[in-house]
């Protein structure tokens, strides 16, 4: 999985210039096309998994893959995914962590130079759980899988038949937004990589 944009929490000692910390890491990290975005300082330490507001993933499904494969089923598949569920039967079990959880899920759909574009955004994402997703929507493009099956898979939170996993190459975490405004002012020559990479 790449990531076009993400958060860390850093945990600085006391006495540290943060800026210019900030300013040499941008410089060494630059080359290598990892970009400093902005920042925001706190008196503790953020944890992004739990107090992140959303993430937005882009899966990027490429058409040559649909080939034989009818969009429409795609599309009406994608509309049961649609809203709050328990995606239990579409995740990977995490040690340590319940996957009981209703998720409020919005899905986006488009057709962008070779690719259908699939858009995720939720508060939450649980293990695999986009991969298996996508790999279900492109059994469903192909017959394999009906609305019914889907639909119970979500409405019991468990799996009726074995679900797959989509290539991860094509995955990519576009961005996550943290509860405070984040200004895009800290580095005019990061901002501009950062836009060149998009």
């Amino acid at each position: 999985v790449s990531a076009v944009g993400n958060v860390v929490s850093l945990a600085i000692p006391p006495g540290i210039h943060v800026e210019g910390m900030l300013r040499a890491a941008a410089r060494h990290l630059a080359p290598r096309g990892v970009y400093i975005h902005s920042y925001v300082l706190r008196e503790e330490c953020i944890d992004v998994r739990r107090e992140a507001v959303e993430r937005r993933y882009i899966y990027y499904l490429p058409e040559a893959a649909l080939d034989h494969c009818d969009i429409q089923r795609l599309e009406e598949a994608l509309t049961a995914f649609r809203g709050t569920h328990n995606f239990s039967a579409f995740c990977k079990p995490d040690k340590g962590r319940s996957t009981d959880l209703a998720i409020r899920l919005g899905i986006s759909l488009s057709h962008e130079h070779g690719f259908v574009v699939l858009g995720f955004r939720a508060r939450h994402f649980m293990w695999h759980m986009i991969r298996k997703i996508v790999w279900t929507l492109v059994e469903a493009s192909k017959g394999n899988i009906d609305l019914p099956t889907i639909r119970d898979c979500l409405n019991k939170g468990q799996s009726v038949r074995n679900i797959g996993l989509a290539p991860p190459q094509f995955l990519v975490l576009h961005w996550v937004q943290m509860p405070e405004p984040l200004e895009s002012s800290f580095e005019r020559v990061s901002v501009r990589g950062m836009k060149e990479v998009i």
